[in-house]
């Protein structure tokens, strides 16, 4: 049975894009860095992230995509995703991430707003 690719980072890559909760999709037009726990192959260039419910589709451009160990990504990453830092984005992914620690690996996607 295939994967819904709307349930699976892997299978939404694969897609072409990554699903977020409505809740927290107006949010991406406000930053340029998305955060997801494991190794993404995300590629650099055109992109959709597309809200989960709705439908709704932001398409963006990929400018670098980063994986390491949580707590070895830079500092600036956490600033601009504009969560209020390190320790607060850890307890956010960990609401969808219960077994995210500081030692998992977190895939780091920077993107820009494609032009409309």
């Amino acid at each position: 049975m295939a994967t819904d690719w709307k349930t699976s980072d892997d299978a939404a890559v694969a897609h072409g894009s990554l699903v977020f909760d409505d809740a927290f999709f107006d949010a991406l037009r406000t930053t340029d860095v998305t955060l997801r726990k494991g190794e993404l192959p995300v590629a650099t260039g055109p992109f959709n992230f597309v809200a989960k419910d709705s439908g709704a589709i932001l398409p963006v451009i990929v400018t670098s995509v980063e994986t390491a160990p949580f707590k070895e990504l830079p500092d600036d990453v956490f600033s601009r995703d504009s969560k209020g830092g390190r320790a607060q984005t850890l307890r956010d992914m960990q609401s969808f991430y219960p077994d995210l620690t500081e030692d998992s690996p977190v895939t780091a996607v920077s993107y820009k707003l494609a032009p409309a």
